[in-house]
């Protein structure tokens, strides 16, 4: 039994080589301005209207575009996008700044949707 948890205790140091640092208030602010723009995303995918390919293209597009937080983690029900992209390093405000840009994109989509209903 002892030798199973210094084996369990091995590999768990040896499997986890990165820092786990506290997660800033910068990146929790962009994280719930990447959670609204993802609500939103889902708000078209419940309504009952026929979205233009265009539109579906778009939204395509946006989700692909998708910048991942460190250190958080998103609903990846539905999810079809790549997290094996190579992360890109920006400072914690340049973050929020790059998640606004990103929910504004999603807004001006959901302003077209809103325009067929």
């Amino acid at each position: 039994m002892k030798f199973l948890v210094v084996a369990l205790t091995l590999l768990l140091s040896i499997g986890c080589k990165h820092d786990h640092k506290p997660v800033s208030a910068e990146l929790k602010q962009a994280y719930e301005i990447q959670q609204s723009a993802l609500s939103t995303n889902k708000k078209i995918d419940a309504l009952d209207v026929a979205l233009p390919s265009s539109l579906n293209l778009k939204r395509a597009e946006w989700l692909k575009n998708m910048v991942e937080i460190p250190g958080m983690d998103h609903d990846h029900s539905n999810c079809n996008h790549d997290h094996n992209r190579q992360t890109i390093s920006i400072s914690d405000t340049e973050m929020i700044a790059v998640q606004q840009a990103w929910r504004d994109s999603i807004n001006v989509i959901w302003e077209k949707v809103e325009a067929l209903k």
